[in-house]
């Protein structure tokens, strides 16, 4: 059973600041995924396009279609998902540490939960489908008591490989 580990935030500074301290705490850096991987914010008033490639890069995560809707909205809106997948538990809680910080830059997502309930939700199609596979869906693990909503934490049956070879081999992966 393989983890992964989420959290939205307001900007690609700020992602980038938790994939450094990610890196730092010896997360391989195939492991961390910023999606988009994009410095440019948007400008005012503005929406990304769901045609702008990200959509692939959140399905890739593999979460449950309604916690997928919620990170599908963020995106459009101008923020960041970034997700770390992790080989079960070991390691999960300083990952989930260093990801809640720095503090308000990361959204409560049961929040945004609530804001995006019956928005659209955009399933994958045709040659992109590979990215919506059943075999890495993970279920969302529930919070441990005393633990705030910044982070999700997901349970999958299997790893999935973001590399096209599907391997697994990654000479920067180390444990946390």
């Amino acid at each position: 059973m393989t983890k992964a580990v989420t959290a939205i935030y307001r900007t690609h500074a700020t992602a980038d600041l938790v994939r450094k301290e990610l890196q730092d705490a010896g997360v391989g850096v195939s492991d961390i995924h910023i999606v988009p991987d994009d410095p440019a914010p948007l400008a005012e008033g503005t929406t990304r396009s769901d045609d702008d490639g990200w959509n692939e890069g959140l399905h890739r995560l593999h979460v449950p279609e309604e916690d997928m809707r919620t990170y599908q909205n963020a995106v459009r809106k101008g923020d960041y998902v970034v997700s770390v997948d992790l080989d079960g538990d070991e390691g999960a809680a300083r990952v989930k540490e260093i990801m809640r910080r720095p503090e308000g830059e990361a959204y409560d997502i049961d929040a945004m939960d609530k804001l995006y309930a019956g928005t659209e939700y955009k399933p994958m199609t045709g040659a992109d489908a590979y990215a919506a596979d059943d075999r890495y869906l993970g279920t969302r693990d529930p919070a441990l008591e005393g633990e705030d909503n910044y982070v999700r934490t997901y349970s999958r049956p299997n790893r999935y490989s973001w590399d096209d070879d599907a391997s697994a081999a990654d000479p920067d992966r180390r444990t946390v």
